[in-house]
């Protein structure tokens, strides 16, 4: 079971999560928990602020979803900023 936490997403637990969904049914299932509790992987967006707490998160996996155009938000549309918080960015440009 893979353990996932979410930062700077929606509080809409219902849309939000889709991402888990899809990785329980396709790889393995997921369970969530706090981000400050180790989680295997550590799942971000651009709907928040990019600092230093994400860099202090202990997680296997550090995953940058950007579902929007990170043009949009700054600082997200800097991937050479953004690979020092996140392992893997995955998105649209």
């Amino acid at each position: 079971m893979i353990k996932r936490a979410y930062t700077n997403f929606l509080s809409d637990h219902r849309n939000d999560r889709w991402l888990s969904q899809v990785i329980s049914k396709t790889i393995e299932p997921v369970v969530e928990v706090n981000m400050h509790e180790g989680p295997d992987l550590l799942i971000g967006s651009c709907l928040g602020p990019l600092d230093g707490s994400i860099k202090n998160i202990q997680a296997g996996c550090k995953m940058l979803f950007l579902g929007e155009n990170p043009s949009r938000y700054k600082p997200y549309d800097d991937f050479n900023l953004i690979r020092k918080y996140y392992d893997l960015i995955v998105g649209f440009r």
